[in-house]
């Protein structure tokens, strides 16, 4: 297994706030083969299932209040969140559309 720490990131294609928010990480960059797995914590597990090409297809297991999202769905989540009207502090409007239709 390779690990290699990379520094500070500049990446200059991704918007700004990602940009600000890689520049303050450190990143760890493993190398997998399929089948073989990662583990976040104590309860998390990232499972490299299939690779064709570029793309990468991975398996998570987590227990069930570990929320998981690809990127571009948590981002629209989060973007909808701020979105919502508050009123004295009081929250006014719950919506259940936050996915996309897949």
């Amino acid at each position: 297994m390779l690990l290699r720490t990379v520094g500070t990131l500049k990446v200059s294609t991704l918007k700004r706030d990602k940009a600000n928010r890689l520049e303050r990480m450190t990143m760890l960059v493993l190398t997998r083969r399929v089948m073989q797995s990662i583990m976040i914590g104590d309860e998390v597990e990232v499972i490299v299932t299939e690779v064709k090409g570029e793309k990468v297809r991975l398996g998570i297991v987590a227990p069930p209040h570990v929320a998981i999202h690809r990127r571009e769905v948590y981002e629209r989540i989060q973007s909808q969140k701020e979105a919502l009207p508050y009123r004295n502090g009081n929250l006014q409007l719950v919506t259940t559309d936050l996915l996309p239709d897949l």
